[in-house]
């Protein structure tokens, strides 16, 4: 049985699961999935902060297990680890077609980031939640996950590659500007705008400095910069 298929039946078989990956348009109708717990769809944010903590805890763990334990190296897995949790588990989730929208919600903004990262904080809570950690990793994180492909070999993030790059051409230095901030206070999502080389270009994250991250990232794979090689 593939991923795909195994996760569906697993969300199918329990109500929590279902009424987890409504969105937020879809909050009230999650109320009939949610009598047998008593709970109203209020618990659904509950579970989505919940969510987002364990990602955040499970990272920093696995990044102390596989890194040099050095601040830098551990932060950069980290960051890597959490990233590929959201990657992975999140386009399983869309694949299983389980979601529930409510109407009015774009085909476009249903497969955004931030709505594919905020389902997959609100699922793994409500996991957490109802069943607890050691199920939630056992039967779902190390059965979903593969972290065998992150490369954890320290390297330079995207913000310095192309502070480095600008350096080398002797151009001014990257700007980055704050564009907007939404969501509750225990989900917000950032819009930062990052300007260079008299062109700009946007990236979003869970926190400032992530979505500085993401903006530099796609800066340079937009504008195809070569950013200088790391000497040994």
């Amino acid at each position: 049985m593939d991923d795909t298929k195994s996760l569906a039946e697993e969300i199918e078989r329990n109500n929590f699961m279902l009424a987890a990956l409504h969105h937020k348009s879809a909050r009230k109708s999650a109320s009939a999935k949610l009598k047998e717990y008593h709970k109203d769809d209020r618990i659904i944010d509950v579970w989505e902060s919940l969510g987002k903590s364990v990602i955040s805890l499970y990272s920093a763990c696995r990044s102390v297990d596989i890194a040099d334990k050095t601040s830098g190296a551990c932060s950069l897995v980290e960051r890597k680890v959490k990233v590929h949790i959201y990657e992975q588990l999140g386009k399983k989730i869309r694949s299983t077609k389980k979601e529930t929208f409510g109407s009015g919600v774009p085909a476009k903004e249903k497969i955004s980031i931030e709505i594919t990262n905020s389902l997959t904080n609100q699922l793994l809570g409500a996991i957490q939640y109802n069943l607890g950690f050691t199920r939630l990793n056992t039967d779902f994180i190390q059965k979903y996950i593969s972290l065998g492909s992150i490369n954890i070999v320290p390297e330079k993030d995207s913000k310095t590659q192309l502070q480095e790059y600008c350096q080398s051409i002797k151009k001014l230095l990257p700007s980055y500007s704050l564009l907007e901030e939404i969501g509750p206070a225990h989900s917000r999502t950032f819009k930062v705008r990052v300007d260079a080389l008299n062109i700009s270009c946007e990236g979003t994250g869970p926190s400032k400095r992530l979505a500085e991250l993401e903006a530099a990232r796609q800066f340079i794979e937009k504008y195809s910069i070569r950013v200088p090689s790391k000497k040994n």
